[in-house]
């Protein structure tokens, strides 16, 4: 299984709801991905997710094995289901939950029916290592312990959260002297999680003490509490998606032209071109140098879009006092029928030849822009696109200026950005490359 596929849809509905507790979702992920794939859809079993906070881990993965009825993008929405804490009104989630302390008392209550009825049924509870400050969760293992509920697992999702608050000290010690069969994993690991939750038979009840990465997947996330209950904004978004498409990528750069830019800036470009697939609007680049970057926005972009390339390489005559020396010497090559050829089989794609914004024509001026990527190096080129593309651009939609913070030599481009934002409410967003982005609100 792609995790980074289940993690990018986690980060995605979060980004939109303003809502989340991605970190602990992200720390019980392949415990609920094994949970739901392995164990709960052979049987009648429980499970009760009694950190209820990580509902969007839930969620997701409900909504990956085909269990969820509700939209997973109308998380937090007025009226939806979704909440931040999961309801027994959704189908499949037998507790409603966020009370911490609570879910493990109840599995206790489930546990204890299901062993009068001799059912044969189990019952799965994930506890927060942070949840288990609560007096409950002791109340919960003594009572299990002496009705030798052998069908109740609890499962804690061990990321340290506690250790800013009262530390648990040895957990597994402490589950032992209640009288608890317990067994210490790798909560990451489809393999001992699927062996601990499966295979282990005993008279008592059972205690998993998965470690876990709060965060896991996501490096700027990764044991930082400032992610418990945070979600990304713009900058942290775009770095937080390029992160992720990182294999995608590499497997694209040996199949399209030389891009001309840092492995950095290839991956800020499929990250916006990510980012800004369900932003209304088409693409457009001016700057068209091998016809690489291009390729790279068209493979990440919403195949419904339509793509303009415009060259502006013609000879950059508009250099003037405001540039850099080297941009005078004619340092640029560009091939148009080079480029054609690269885009021939596109249907989706159009390459203007020509100087911009000399090159547009009817339809174009008429259309709206999502993404718009800018490589034209001079002060001039840089404010005749913003000047064409701003009023164009729809809510949402993101300019990349590539050379927007280089070096003295391209310095007409940060003087054109600056100078024709003054005016603006927007405000020009740096990343750790040479590209600056204009979020058009």
């Amino acid at each position: 299984m792609d995790f980074n596929k289940l993690i990018k849809r986690i980060i995605d509905v979060s980004y939109v709801a303003k809502e989340g507790h991605i970190a602990s979702s992200l720390s019980i992920l392949h415990i609920l991905y094994v949970l739901y794939g392995k164990i709960l859809n052979k049987t009648d079993h429980h499970f009760i997710l009694s950190k209820g906070h990580a509902s969007l881990g839930l969620y997701t993965i409900l909504e990956h094995f085909g269990l969820l009825e509700d939209d997973l993008n109308s998380l937090c929405k007025f009226n939806s289901k979704l909440g931040g804490h999961p309801s027994n009104k959704l189908k499949y989630v037998e507790a409603s939950t966020g009370s911490l302390g609570h879910g493990l008392p109840m599995g206790v209550g489930m546990a204890l029916g299901e062993k009068i009825l001799d059912s044969g049924k189990k019952v799965f509870v994930i506890i927060g290592d942070g949840e288990s400050n609560e007096g409950t969760i002791w109340e919960s293992a003594l009572l299990a312990s002496n009705h030798k509920l052998n069908n109740l697992y609890c499962i804690m999702d061990y990321n340290h959260s506690n250790d800013r608050a009262l530390k648990l000290g040895n957990v597994l010690d402490k589950f032992k002297a209640f009288n608890w069969e317990c067994v210490e994993i790798d909560g990451h690991s489809e393999e001992d999680i699927t062996k601990a939750l499966s295979t282990i038979t005993s008279e008592k009840p059972i205690f998993v003490l998965a470690n876990t990465i709060k965060g896991k997947g996501i490096r700027l996330m990764e044991n930082n509490p400032e992610w418990h209950h945070k979600s990304p904004n713009l900058e942290e978004y775009i770095k937080i998606v390029s992160s992720l498409l990182i294999d995608d990528v590499v497997k694209l750069k040996g199949k399209i032209p030389d891009i001309g830019q840092s492995d950095d800036e290839i991956m800020v470009l499929a990250g916006v071109a990510d980012v800004t697939k369900n932003v209304i609007g088409n693409i457009a680049e001016v700057g068209v140098y091998s016809g690489g970057s291009a390729k790279l926005i068209k493979r990440f972009k919403n195949n419904d879009k339509k793509m303009y390339l415009f060259d502006t390489f013609s000879g950059l005559s508009d250099c003037n006092e405001n540039d850099g020396e080297y941009l005078k010497n004619g340092f640029f090559i560009y091939d148009y029928e080079l480029v054609k050829k690269e885009f021939e089989d596109d249907k989706d794609v159009t390459l203007y030849k020509g100087y911009f914004p000399d090159s547009t024509n009817i339809d174009i001026d008429n259309d709206n822009f999502s993404l718009v990527h800018l490589d034209v190096d001079t002060y001039t080129s840089t404010l005749n696109c913003l000047n064409y593309f701003y009023d164009k651009m729809t809510k949402g939609g993101i300019i990349v200026i590539h050379d927007y913070q280089m070096h003295s030599q391209i310095d007409g481009v940060p003087l054109a950005v600056d100078e024709f934002l003054s005016d603006k409410n927007e405000i020009i967003i740096t990343l750790n490359t040479t590209q600056g982005l204009i979020n058009k609100l």
